[in-house]
């Protein structure tokens, strides 16, 4: 072996052996994997099944996602901020059945007033279709539980496995396809069981897995909990309602074009978030705050830089891959894109303040974005077409950013 090729396996394994590092990998892993399969999935269900039954599955799983993102109230958060401090097998138990608990709740609600909330998926009020239903929003509420389980206990490559398992539902379509649109659910539902019953073995090794909720870690955590839940509800209302605004002051086709170069621009804004996942673990076990704050920092610098400068290059060829007309959202882009640098300040200040548990700060910076962001874009929409969503995001991120400068200032921090 060559004395470079010794220097790189050493300096390798020296990176491996450190468990900020090795979680970030596996969590930018995840968040490229879980981008690339979900476009590969939906590219093949389309090859393959008539789009009645496409457009039927898409508002199943988006519906199942959206009672999901409620189910799991916050447990997500809670789940990395007590793992050291608490019964690491109560802190999971006792979120993996709550989490199930209130998606089935939720799910019955939305099948209940499925006419009020969306009229044209009254079919699921069918006794098949509401089992069907029920069981696919459980399976997709609980797979956040058990990633962040992994996470925190700085082995988020099983989290990676757990992603790598789901990829199966892609093969699963095509025999599957005389089902029509519970081919593309069933497929996608075996996967999960599959991923589940290797992962929770694993994770059976390192926690007691049984049925119980242990009212004390909910005593303990629940404002923790519910601060983030209410914190990530308005900071995904702020993306949510954005394609509603483009609609209202663009056309249907801008809708596209806006969706698809946010769709490609967010890859960017994910990698912050999956790197300051690892100095939110690494915190809770007690690492020196200022040395993971400065590897992450140097780590987010690092990979953001490339990806920015990689979409800056091949922007306008991505977008081409879903056809010519989303080129016109390339500017978009690239605006969104460079916000990420901004964007990765407001979320390692988020890791900070959940890890000093003042998550009520989380709640105001995520209300500023909102009423920023939003805003904004009202005004800008009119006169820059949808790049002038771009041009928020970047203003939003910088005034967040000055806010937190000024918290920093008052709290002494600097």
């Amino acid at each position: 072996m060559s004395t470079v090729g010794a220097i790189d396996f050493k300096l390798f394994r020296r990176l491996y052996n450190d468990s900020l590092y090795r979680n970030s990998f596996f969590l930018v892993a995840n968040r490229a994997l879980v981008v690339l399969t979900g476009f590969v999935f939906w590219m093949v269900a389309t090859r393959f099944y008539p789009t009645d039954d496409v457009g039927l599955a898409v508002a199943f799983v988006s519906s199942s996602q959206l009672i999901g993102s409620f189910a799991l109230f916050g447990f997500d958060a809670s789940i990395i901020r007590f793992f050291n401090s608490y019964d690491r097998s109560k802190i999971f138990n006792t979120s993996f059945f709550v989490v199930i608990l209130l998606s089935l709740a939720a799910g019955i609600i939305y099948i209940a007033g499925v006419q009020v909330f969306s009229p044209d998926l009254t079919i699921i009020q069918q006794p098949l279709y509401a089992a069907v239903f029920l069981l696919f929003t459980m399976a997709l509420s609980v797979s956040a539980v058990i990633a962040q389980a992994f996470i925190a206990m700085r082995d988020a490559k099983y989290s990676f496995v757990q992603n790598v398992l789901l990829t199966l539902r892609i093969p699963l379509l095509v025999p599957l396809v005389f089902l029509g649109c519970f081919g593309i659910l069933f497929s996608t539902f075996v996967a999960y069981l599959l991923a589940y019953a290797v992962v929770l073995y694993f994770l059976g090794r390192f926690l007691k897995i049984r049925p119980g909720i242990d009212m004390q870690f909910i005593r303990q955590s629940y404002k923790f909990s519910f601060m983030n839940y209410a914190s990530n509800l308005v900071f995904a209302a702020t993306f949510s309602v954005l394609p509603l605004i483009v609609l209202n002051l663009m056309t249907k086709a801008d809708v596209s074009i806006y969706y698809m170069g946010y769709t490609v621009g967010n890859f960017a804004l994910q990698l912050p978030l999956a790197l300051s996942t690892s100095l939110f673990v690494e915190g809770v076990y007690g690492e020196s705050l200022k040395k993971s704050l400065k590897k992450v920092g140097m780590l987010t610098a690092g990979v953001l830089t490339v990806t920015v400068i990689v979409f800056m290059i091949f922007g306008r060829y991505i977008l081409a891959l879903f056809g010519r007309d989303y080129v016109g959202a390339f500017d978009l882009l690239r605006l969104i894109a460079l916000s990420s640098f901004l964007y990765a300040g407001y979320v390692l200040f988020t890791i900070i303040l959940n890890m000093k548990m003042r998550v009520n700060y989380i709640l105001l910076l995520n209300i500023i974005i909102f009423v920023f962001v939003v805003g904004l874009s009202y005004l800008l929409l009119p006169h820059f077409g949808i790049t002038g969503v771009g041009y928020a995001f970047i203003a939003a991120y910088a005034v967040v950013d000055l806010y937190i400068l000024y918290l920093i200032k008052k709290w002494g921090w600097i």
